[in-house]
């Protein structure tokens, strides 16, 4: 089981379990790629990777499986409301419009 270390939202870092430190930005990239073009975990975590190669990093970045872990637990604490209120119509237009998409994982068997 995962557990949310203390917050070090004013440092601009998501403490994951204590042991996991992962940038705002780097998470809000993925949020980013993800709501534009529905880029998978795998294809995002992979293109990181390559970029820790090309620049030299010491360490490889973390497993597609962490990141979904830390990216779902991050995503379930932003407060994503709108208030949904036409600036025309008010708050209960009579027609409302909206592009959206559902986040799946794979069931375990």
């Amino acid at each position: 089981r995962h557990h949310i270390g203390p917050d070090a939202r004013d440092l601009g870092l998501f403490n994951f379990n204590n042991r996991i430190l992962v940038s705002h930005d780097l998470l809000d990239e993925y949020t980013s790629a993800y709501t534009l073009s529905e880029t998978p975990i795998t294809a995002w975590t992979q293109g990181v990777s390559r970029r820790y190669t090309t620049y030299g990093s010491p360490h490889p970045f973390m497993s597609d499986d962490t990141f979904r872990s830390v990216w779902f637990t991050f995503v379930s604490l932003q407060d994503y409301s709108c208030p949904g209120d036409c600036p025309l119509c008010g708050p209960s237009p009579a027609h409302t419009m909206a592009d959206a998409h559902n986040i799946l994982l794979p069931v375990a068997s």
